[in-house]
């Protein structure tokens, strides 16, 4: 069950068609990927929760998670490398920026299966998430400390 769910999801990401704008490409990836997961929460759960504390994954399973990450990985380094206006992101690397990505998309999905955000129309959300991408991977206005 879980290998399928991240294979499917994985495919859901793939098939995203590239438009030339990275950054909007992105967006609609964060799209497709919730309502992926708000078609199947219970799946989606299992797949990226841990339910019990002595739930060790199989090797297949982290590896198709890290499939997944990777995928998402790629879309972020793609917004990065495209976008003038983003290339000098300091300090973060590549996969900071996909942690900041993933944290944000993973958590604003999970907050709204519990019920703590509010579940929006697809637009919303998208213009929400949309919002947040640009802060989390704009260059900064000063060195981190």
């Amino acid at each position: 069950m879980m290998l399928g769910g991240f294979d499917g999801l994985t495919q859901v990401l793939i098939s995203v068609a590239l438009t030339g704008d990275a950054v909007a490409d992105l967006i609609e990836s964060a799209r497709v990927y919730r309502s992926w997961v708000l078609a199947r929460p219970v799946r989606y759960r299992l797949m990226m929760t841990s339910c019990r504390v002595d739930y060790e994954p199989s090797l297949s399973v982290v590896a198709a998670r890290r499939d997944l990450v990777d995928t998402i990985i790629q879309r972020v380094g793609v917004a990065r490398a495209v976008r003038v206006d983003l290339n000098d992101v300091a300090p973060f690397t590549t996969n900071d920026a996909a942690t900041i990505v993933l944290s944000l998309l993973h958590g604003m999905i999970l907050l709204e299966l519990d019920g703590l955000l509010d579940q929006d129309n697809s637009t919303t959300w998208t213009e929400r998430f949309g919002t947040m991408i640009q802060f989390a991977i704009q260059p900064a206005t000063e060195p981190a400390a």
